[in-house]
């Protein structure tokens, strides 16, 4: 349990495949920050081989979650374990699959364009 503005609460950290199986998960204080979850979670996959000999796959295909596990750490930790992933930026909260605008590389050229994917899951 954790102390919330809500009162006591917990938050329940879920890691699951494309049909909704959970994969892994992690019970947490309400007070707890969800981006310091994802490395626990991904910790703790393991899916067994369909044919049931050898060692169990730790790694996944692709990674889509939301945007409270956007941290730098996490794309990061991400990237080093070969992961494919879609998380939203923070300032695309709005965005319904219209372009968002990526920070340019000057200041003195515009910002590219990309288009969002958020609206596409």
């Amino acid at each position: 349990m954790g102390r919330s503005r809500g009162g006591l609460t917990t938050k329940l950290h879920l890691l699951a495949e494309g049909r909704g199986r959970a994969l892994a998960r992690r019970l947490t204080g309400g007070q707890a920050a969800d981006t310091k979850e994802l490395v626990a979670l991904l910790d703790a996959v393991a899916v067994p081989r369909p044919v049931g000999v050898g060692r169990h796959r730790k790694r996944l295909d692709h990674l889509t979650t939301d945007k409270a596990y956007g941290s730098k750490a996490n794309r990061r930790s991400l990237r080093e374990r070969g992961i494919a992933h879609t998380i939203p930026e923070r300032d695309a909260a709005g965005c319904a699959g219209t372009p968002t605008l990526a920070m340019s590389t000057s200041s003195t050229r515009p910002p590219r364009t990309r288009p969002c994917s958020c609206g596409t899951r």
